[in-house]
């Protein structure tokens, strides 16, 4: 059946992190109304609602299949972590390059605490990397 693998704890510790802070960034935009963006600028808020959405969606998406594969194959969960992994940093990047200056976010303190801890989940989520990587071999 399934092979069992010896990971860390501080491997387990940056899944449970991660897996939190999906799960409250999900419930933070899903609960998100319409009041908390500019509504001078309707192409800003429009822009703003579809990113949103569409990483509400991946990130639903991974928290729903990460586990099931991490359960089935840890050689798959490996490529899935790096593949997630990548999408989040590509994201921040092209968040701080690019989006900031076009789309304003609500200055809500839940946002701006989602905003500021994405570097930290980023390093949880290279850790997890590197430990599928180097830990179990293959």
């Amino acid at each position: 059946m399934t092979k069992v693998y010896r990971l860390s704890k501080l491997y387990w510790l940056s899944f449970v992190v991660t897996y939190i802070y999906c799960v409250v960034t999900v419930y933070l935009i899903h609960t998100l109304g319409a009041d908390y963006y500019d509504t001078s600028n309707p192409q800003q808020v429009l822009s703003a609602v579809k990113l949103s959405t569409v990483r509400m969606y991946i990130i639903s998406i991974g928290l729903i299949i990460y586990p099931i594969v991490l359960l089935i194959s840890v050689r798959i969960a490996k490529y899935v972590t790096l593949g997630l992994t990548a999408w989040a940093i590509a994201m921040l990047i092209d968040d701080h390059l690019v989006l900031y200056e076009i789309i304003e976010y609500p200055e809500r303190a839940s946002i701006a605490a989602i905003l500021e801890l994405r570097p930290f989940i980023i390093v949880a989520m290279v850790w997890m990397c590197f430990e599928l990587t180097f830990r179990t071999g293959n």
